[in-house]
């Protein structure tokens, strides 16, 4: 594997890792829960308490607000799809 790449990718770890911050999330019922968001896949959010065993909750299930912000935060791995520059004819 491309040396380049291994060190991209461990410092992308590392920076998710450092940046992971306990956050208030709401359901579609009003209901809260301070938490780090871990994952989103097939529909499914993953969250961290501080005190506590993870939760997964369907994004559905999840306030407008909290739905967005999850949106925001990207695919796992979509740093790794990275393309070559095509060249200037």
């Amino acid at each position: 594997m491309n040396k380049s790449l291994v060190v991209l990718l461990i410092a992308s770890t590392a920076l998710n890792a450092a940046t992971q911050e306990v956050r208030t999330w709401t359901s579609a019922s009003g209901k809260t829960i301070d938490a780090d968001f871990l994952e989103s896949r097939f529909g499914d959010v993953v969250l961290q308490p501080p005190e506590g065993d993870k939760l997964r909750i369907r994004l559905n299930q999840l306030s407008s607000a909290d739905q967005i912000y999850v949106g925001s935060q990207g695919r796992p791995g979509a740093e790794l799809k990275l393309k070559r520059p095509r060249p200037l004819n």
